[in-house]
């Protein structure tokens, strides 16, 4: 695939464990095209294991998401891989996202990987953003 732009915002993703980086903009301003280009450079460096990519918009609610996170995180632990890149992307599609993702932050359940959350509704984001914690780093 030939690659003619390259958003910006890329080079601004943290991709130190544990990292929290959110993408917010409008549908069709090329979130999802940020994300795949990011993946695509991570498969140069890493075991395709260490990376997930899931369109929210398949998971209408909380417990959705949650199996499929937990699926990945018992077969990470099973491939025996202990860092992950986890790209969640249209999350606010997701009903209650953001409660799972900072249960699962408190619990240190990703403790070690790197997490990106897009939203395409920054409105409604904007406020669920900020129940999360500020890290600097």
């Amino acid at each position: 695939m030939r690659i003619r732009w390259i958003p910006g915002w890329i080079g601004e993703i943290s991709l130190k464990p544990f990292s929290l980086n959110f993408v917010i903009g409008p549908r069709q301003v090329g979130k999802t095209t940020g994300l795949k280009i990011l993946i695509s450079k991570l498969l140069e460096r890493h075991d395709p294991k260490e990376i997930v990519y899931f369109n929210c918009d398949f998971a209408p609610d909380f417990q959705a998401l949650k199996r499929v996170l937990d699926k990945f995180l018992e077969l990470r632990k099973s491939w025996g891989v202990g860092s992950s890149f986890i790209f969640l992307d249209e999350v606010t599609s997701t009903k209650g996202w953001w409660r799972l993702i900072k249960g699962y932050i408190d619990l240190g359940i990703f403790e070690n990987d790197v997490l990106t959350v897009t939203g395409s509704s920054s409105l409604r984001l904007k406020g669920e953003v900020e129940l999360f914690p500020r890290q600097e780093g």
